[in-house]
């Protein structure tokens, strides 16, 4: 399995930034994802990890979600301290669903 290209950790939950290649029509495309777990040791110390979040765990993924879109839009690995200017688009990216 490939190395992810980026991982952010809040508190227990961390977030892995992953890389697909992929062709369409002849074209060659890369598209990335992202995933949240949780590693966690159970009663017999074996590693384990976990892709569902108690309440209280929700807020980092509030945080984890920031830090991911500023690493992905602003360039920067500290969370949302800028605001984008007027040169700023989403439009090129092909990734973006609403």
């Amino acid at each position: 399995m490939a190395a992810p290209v980026k991982k952010f950790k809040s508190g227990v939950v961390e977030a892995a930034v992953w890389e697909n290649q992929g062709t369409s029509n002849g074209q060659n495309f890369v598209t990335q994802s992202v995933s949240f777990n949780i590693n966690y040791q159970d009663k017999e110390k074996q590693w384990k990890q976990r892709s569902s979040f108690k309440f209280a765990e929700l807020f980092h993924l509030v945080i984890l979600i920031q830090k991911l879109w500023s690493w992905k839009y602003l360039k920067t690995d500290e969370g949302i301290t800028t605001t984008p200017n007027s040169n700023y688009s989403t439009s090129s990216d092909s990734d973006i669903y609403f």
